[in-house]
């Protein structure tokens, strides 16, 4: 990874790779490998690795949610809603997973459900002011009007 910081991408990729023919289910490499093809715009590559990874640690609810993040970029929203709500299984006071959650549900046309996760990230975390903001996309998504937004969470 520091040859990935240091801007080498080709040559980190490549050790990385080199790691995992020896050692395959290296999760540190698997990990690394999973977020430089994430990061490089190659979601579905790194989708089989984060599978990989889920495989190896199924109750890591990190894990969980990268493998989300990236179905999400491969347009692969039922899936990824499936597996942040296993990743809340998981992590049931985790205000971002909901926050995911409830993005992925509005992405996938499901606004009502979509505002229900939004809402339990804000009861998870009160200050979560992200969480505040897209329940608020979520509720004008369903037509609410912004004076109703306003009203049920202060200002």
């Amino acid at each position: 990874m520091e040859l990935w910081h240091r801007g080498e991408r080709l040559e980190a990729e490549r050790e990385i790779e080199r790691l995992l023919r020896d050692s395959p289910e290296d999760p540190k490499a698997l990990r690394s490998l999973a977020e430089i093809y994430a990061g490089s715009g190659r979601a579905g590559q790194s989708i089989s690795l984060w599978r990989r990874l889920v495989r190896l640690s199924p109750a890591d609810a990190g894990i969980l949610r990268q493998l989300a993040r990236a179905l999400l970029a491969d347009r692969a929203t039922a899936e990824a809603v499936d597996v942040l709500r296993a990743a809340i299984a998981l992590e049931p006071t985790n205000a971002r997973a909901y926050n995911n959650l409830g993005l992925a549900q509005l992405r996938g046309g499901d606004a009502v459900g979509a505002v229900t996760s939004l809402e339990q990230a804000v009861a998870v975390d009160p200050a979560y002011a992200l969480g505040y903001m897209n329940l608020g996309l979520a509720r004008h998504s369903r037509g609410e009007p912004p004076s109703t937004l306003i009203m049920s969470h202060g200002v």
